[in-house]
Parts: structure tokens; C-alpha cells; sequence
């Protein structure tokens, strides 16, 4: 059972954690909301708490918009020399992920 301190509940085992990846359905996942892959993380006092490459301050979605708009991912890197190929894969894959999910809200 949860406890309340102070008008809180309390986390216990058997609840969600919502940090961690959950089904969205049948065919879709929510990703992890700490590492959603192994090069990018999500910090809430970073770049106010939007994916991003590890180490850096380069958001998924800008490495995302500039794949939409034609640039293959090794001219990415070659914008962005800190990158390797690697870290533009995770992004774009992360972005195609979220992409059905940010759909339902817009």
C-alpha cells in the first residue's frame, strides 16, 4: 500500500514508473523518459527538458528538422562536427517514434 507523508504519496514497488518506457497501444511505446536511447538523454534543467544528445545541448527535434527538410544524416554531422553518425540515428529514430504520439495532441 502507499503511504502519505506530508499529503504525498508515497512511490512503491508495484506503481507505474512513469520515467520508464509504457505501451501506448498494441503497435506503439512511450520511450524512456531518462535515456530514451543510448546516445541521447532528457534532463528537466536542460534545454527545459527536451531530447537531446548526449553531452551536448543539440535537441533531436532540430537534428530532425533539418532531416525533413532533405539533409541525409552524414550532412548533419558534417554541421554539427561533435556528432557522430550514431547520435543523428538515435535522434531521427527517437523523432519517428514520438511523431504518432505528438499527433494525438495536435
Amino acid at each position: 500500500h502507499a503511504r502519505h507523508l506530508d499529503g504525498q504519496q508515497l512511490l512503491v514497488a508495484d506503481m507505474l514508473d512513469v520515467l520508464r518506457p509504457f505501451e501506448l497501444g498494441a503497435s506503439r511505446a512511450g520511450p524512456d523518459l531518462v535515456t530514451p536511447r543510448p546516445r541521447l538523454r532528457i534532463v528537466p534543467g536542460k534545454l527545459a527538458g527536451a531530447p537531446h544528445v548526449y553531452r551536448t545541448r543539440i535537441e533531436t527535434e532540430a537534428l530532425a528538422a533539418l532531416r525533413w527538410r532533405g539533409l541525409q544524416p552524414g550532412k548533419i554531422v558534417d554541421l554539427y562536427p561533435v556528432l557522430e553518425l550514431a547520435d543523428v540515428d538515435d535522434a531521427l529514430d527517437l523523432e519517428r517514434q514520438l511523431q504518432p504520439a505528438l499527433a494525438l495532441t495536435a
